[in-house]
């Protein structure tokens, strides 16, 4: 993870330990102001510090393809994405082989 200071100079570096991760809540990827607007990678709702990881490209990839499987889940549904239980969108991922 490495997190660009917002004030300007400056990176922070961390690392997770051997067979580490961290998680992203669906939520995320919900936009607050847009109904059933999902949005993945670096226009994900997150903290600064949290963004300094979920805007990596293999992050991204993940929160995109996440974000699809919840789009296609809500058209199907006719449903708000806020109505989708996540352990859905995680199954259907986990399916395809994704790390989840």
């Amino acid at each position: 993870m490495d997190v660009h200071n917002p004030q300007g100079e400056g990176t922070f570096l961390q690392f997770l330990p051997e067979g580490g991760a961290f998680s992203i809540p669906m939520r995320c990827l919900f936009n607050s102001e847009v109904d059933n607007l999902v949005t993945a990678g670096r226009s994900l709702s997150a903290s600064v510090k949290a963004h300094g990881a979920a805007r990596i490209q293999a992050t991204a990839m993940a929160t995109g393809q996440a974000a699809g499987v919840l789009a296609v889940l809500m058209q199907q549904g006719n449903t708000s994405a806020a109505d989708i239980d996540p352990s859905r969108v995680r199954k259907i991922l986990k399916a395809w082989g994704a790390v989840v």
